[in-house]
């Protein structure tokens, strides 16, 4: 009976690593690939500007990715103009400026051409910088370790300790800012040591374990905030969430569906979804899990992520997940669809299981911008393209290159699965 169980557990879990891969398609990138432009495997922090190039901060500089080419910049290219070549975070503001953190040199703008850095001497709260984040009104706010908040309006600083109600006392100056982020209706909410506080413009609201004892934990590392408004507020102890009033509504940790529940980075696509990057360091593992609002799905090393370690994430104008670790970037696309695509409709395949041909019916695809379909394997890589135009009603695949298995059917965001079988 022990080796049935066991040989029924292995199977399971090849299964469910297969039906992995085929959901997600991942592209990776670190200082071995060929024409990849890291300056270094160390990846601290990633941010999509309005133009979907995709910014990297490491421990040897920063890099641009345009989806072609790479461009880096540290100390030497850009004469010092860069603060320092150790990043620690990275954000863009909504008028494309790049923003870029050092552990202890200050920030630096990049408006493309020009560099500018601020330090303590022009009022930022201290050097070393945590988290930067822009909010509506085109001020950006700065996160430091244990000085409080600053914001910069225009040329203008104010920075904000517990004398302005931060968490805090006399003896521990100010708690320390993890994460920021920013609700519709411009209140700003900061991820701190000492719980989550919300900041309306006038008064900064405190929310920890004394006040809400449901919270997970008063140490908040990360921090999104949903479609309806909800707030996603990620621990070492898995996340809690609170509704658009700041009441908390729930909880998810390991046995929920998570990874596991240290909880390092949330991002949020437009879809919905929710991607969540953990990373335990006494047992190092680590992995991306997705939530789409009714299922839990995780994905490591094992499927394709290019290193174990995830420290942050960001979602790009196409929904694609980028995952900063400290072995290289992993690019994450969602291949399966949502439920909510697969509704629409927009195609059907025929037969399933196919054996010679299979066949795509477009009859029902209105959408003139899609102009091929795609086709996946098992591990998620893209093995074929076929155009499609304004005309096409019926899409012929022959399969005779294609062997025995599991295969994906992607056209625009619909995603149908096949299966070919020749025996």
């Amino acid at each position: 009976m022990k080796k049935i169980i066991t040989k029924t557990i292995l199977i399971f879990s090849i299964l469910f690593a297969n039906y992995v891969n085929a959901q997600f398609s991942f592209t990776n990138y670190d200082t071995t690939n060929t024409g990849n432009g890291l300056p270094d495997n160390f990846v601290t922090c990633v941010a999509a500007d309005t133009n979907n190039n995709i910014w990297f901060g490491t421990n040897k500089g920063v890099a641009k990715y345009n989806g072609t080419a790479w461009t880096v910049y540290n100390l030497i290219n850009t004469g010092s103009a860069l603060a320092d070549d150790y990043i620690t975070c990275i954000a863009v503001d909504k008028n494309n400026n790049v923003w870029i953190g050092t552990d202890g040199y200050g920030v630096s703008k990049y408006n493309g051409s020009i560099w500018t850095t601020y330090k303590e001497t022009d009022g930022l709260a201290n050097n070393s910088v945590w988290y930067i984040s822009g909010d509506l009104s085109g001020n950006i706010w700065f996160g430091t370790y244990g000085y409080g908040l600053s914001k910069l309006n225009g040329s203008t600083w104010t920075t904000y300790t517990y004398l302005d109600g931060l968490p805090g006392n006399s003896s521990v100056n100010t708690t320390s800012i993890n994460y920021i982020t920013v609700d519709t209706s411009g209140n700003k909410w900061f991820g701190t040591d000492m719980g989550v506080v919300k900041y309306d413009g006038n008064t900064f609201t405190i929310i920890n374990k004394t006040n809400t004892d449901s919270l997970v934990d008063d140490n908040i590392k990360a921090a999104a905030i949903d479609k309806s408004g909800n707030k996603w507020m990620g621990t070492e102890y898995g996340i809690s969430v609170f509704n658009s009033s700041g009441q908390w509504i729930k909880n998810y940790r390991a046995s929920d569906g998570l990874y596991n529940n240290f909880v390092h980075d949330i991002c949020i696509d437009s879809r919905g979804s929710v991607w969540m990057g953990m990373f335990a360091g006494y047992n190092q593992e680590g992995g991306i899990t997705r939530y789409n609002g009714t299922n839990f799905l995780s994905c490591d090393m094992n499927n394709g992520l290019v290193y174990k370690q995830v420290i942050r994430l960001a979602v790009d104008k196409n929904d694609n997940i980028w995952v900063a670790t400290d072995g290289g970037v992993s690019k994450i696309r969602d291949i399966s669809g949502i439920e909510k695509f697969d509704m629409e409709n927009i195609f059907n395949v025929y037969p399933n299981p196919a054996k010679n041909v299979l066949y795509i019916d477009l009859t029902a695809l209105s959408d003139s911008k899609i102009k091929c379909a795609e086709v996946f394997n098992i591990t998620g890589q893209k093995i074929d393209e076929y155009q499609i135009s304004q005309t096409t009603k019926t899409l012929m695949i022959p399969l005779n290159k294609y062997p025995n298995g599991l295969y994906n059917i992607k056209i625009g965001n619909t995603a149908k699965k096949i299966v070919v079988d020749k025996n």
